[in-house]
């Protein structure tokens, strides 16, 4: 996101904020495995002097070619598709700004199904590079995300598929606080618990509560940053009243065979998703 984007937006999102009830943030990082994507910048692989086309979808601000900026919360179904993929909402529609509609260069045929995670070599988007895998800390402040090897977007736009894991002792109900720069799709157990669609800056917001059974569960974020210059990721838990505060590890915990009827009783309920409203980018 330019500085002036980001000037106009820091102003918007101070103001928008002064009106929500404070969020409480644990205070502990959470730990997530990361499967690494990258899309090829091609305007910036190309020196940003126009003599290309840019990938479908992505945009560099550098060549001048930015693109539509906006937030909407229903970008993707609720569910992952058969590929474990979000499978984008032809119906979507658009809290704030503009968000423009998926080109098929980024949906894996009559699925709908979002191929940024799914590479070339894989038979999936044209334009997708796997890069390997990792592990990552995420927090309250904003992580800056690239490409293994990069720094910034000016070779390829990041693309990954961040797993987390965490046990409940007993049922309770979980929130947490997501922001992206540009885009992020955040499940609990394969569920849509957050849909920040469209190009936006990071600007982090509760989810809704998520009332969850005793045992074990898996966060998944599906991550993209779809414009220079830069992409970030914030993710924390949130604490206070009512709320379990989970600690979520990159490793999964796997139950003793005694306890995995227990274990295996799964989302009790997610509560009707929605959000407020976020400020995007401008």
């Amino acid at each position: 996101m330019s500085a002036l984007r980001k000037s106009i937006w820091t102003a918007a999102i101070g103001a928008a904020l002064l009106s929500q009830a404070p969020a409480v943030l644990a205070s502990s990082l959470t730990n997530f495995s990361v499967q690494y994507y990258g899309i090829a910048n091609q305007q910036g692989q190309a020196g940003n002097n126009g003599s290309v086309a840019e990938t479908p979808d992505f945009y560099d601000i550098l060549a001048g070619v930015p693109g539509p900026t906006g937030l909407s919360n229903n970008y993707v179904t609720s569910t992952l598709g058969a590929n474990g993929l979000p499978v984008f909402n032809p119906s979507y529609t658009t809290v704030s700004g503009q968000v423009a509609a998926l080109s098929s260069a980024s949906l894996l045929g009559s699925t709908n199904q979002i191929n940024w995670w799914d590479p070339a070599s894989n038979g999936g988007n044209a334009n997708s590079t796997y890069f390997g895998t990792g592990t990552l800390s995420l927090s309250s402040t904003a992580t800056a995300m690239s490409v293994p090897g990069y720094t910034g977007d000016a070779a390829y736009f990041a693309a990954d598929i961040l797993t987390g894991y965490f046990n409940l002792a007993t049922a309770g109900n979980v929130q947490f606080s997501v922001g992206a720069d540009d885009s992020a799709f955040v499940y609990v157990d394969g569920t849509l618990v957050d849909s920040i669609g469209g190009l936006n800056a990071d600007a982090p917001a509760n989810t809704n509560t998520i009332a969850l059974a005793a045992g074990n569960h898996t966060v998944q974020i599906f991550y993209v940053d779809r414009e220079t210059p830069g992409g970030n990721l914030t993710f924390s838990e949130v604490s206070g009243a009512g709320l379990v505060t989970p600690t979520i590890s990159a490793t999964s915990t796997v139950p003793e065979p005694s306890t995995i009827a227990l274990f295996g009783v799964g989302v009790l309920a997610l509560y009707g998703f929605s959000r407020r409203a976020r400020i995007s980018k401008i």
